[in-house]
Formats: C-alpha cells, structure tokens, sequence
C-alpha cells in the first residue's frame, strides 16, 4: 500500500513554478502526522487552491485543525466545477486531473469530469489520469 500524495507532492515545485498553470490539490487524509509532514510541499500553492479533508473517523478536537482543513470528504462535483470555471476565465482550455486514491474516489473523479465534459458550451476539458 502507498500514499497517494506522494507522487503529487513530488510534482509541487515543478507545477507551481509555471505561471501559465494553475495548481488545485484535493487531498483526503487520515493521518494528521501524514498531513503536517506533507503539507510542505503545497506551500507555495495559495490557499483557494488547496482542499485539505481530514477524513478519519477519530475526529480531533477543532483546535487541532488549522483554516486550510476541513473535516470530512470533498465535494468533488463542486470543486471540479469550481476548477473548470476558473479555468476558463484564464483562458485554459485543457485541465489535468491526476487521481491517486481509492477506487471509489477515482470513479467519482472519473464520472464527475466525464458530467461536466459533457455539458453543453462548455470551452473547457478535463483530461484525467488515475494511479
């Protein structure tokens, strides 16, 4: 078993250091440790950008959280919407979408992108790649 940030955590310096992309992360959590040693390499990224979901069922105390995490699962339909549009104000017409997760996440990815691909006018696409 791995942890799926990694490989998006590897791509952080080379992705956020491109003004011509704009880099979203949605990462679902359940090791607070995991995520304080993590979050490091979402540093340069501006907090809009970041959806931080802390998702295990031993739910800390609210003091332990900081303003970027939220507890429970991501909205993935909203967020992606929310992506899209933003995209297209920038004028970028191809969105990559990277899923390292489980299984039921990537299909939600996978089914959600394939919605809004499929919507009518929009200027925008989604290209998703899962591990």
């Amino acid at each position: 078993a791995g942890v799926g940030v990694t490989p998006v955590a590897s791509m952080m310096d080379l992705f956020s250091s491109d003004s011509r992309r704009s880099v979203h992360v949605v990462w679902s959590f359940r090791s607070l440790a995991l995520f304080e040693y993590s979050r490091r390499h979402f540093a340069k990224l501006p907090d809009a950008n970041c959806h931080f979901h802390f998702t295990s069922k031993d739910q800390p105390t609210a003091p332990e959280f900081g303003a970027q995490i939220k507890v429970g699962r991501p909205a993935l339909p909203k967020i992606l919407e929310d992506v899209r549009q933003t995209a297209e104000e920038q004028g970028m017409m191809d969105i990559g979408v990277f899923v390292c997760g489980p299984n039921a996440m990537t299909v939600d990815v996978l089914r959600t992108t394939k919605e809004i691909n499929n919507l009518a006018g929009q200027r925008s696409y989604f290209h998703v790649h899962s591990e």
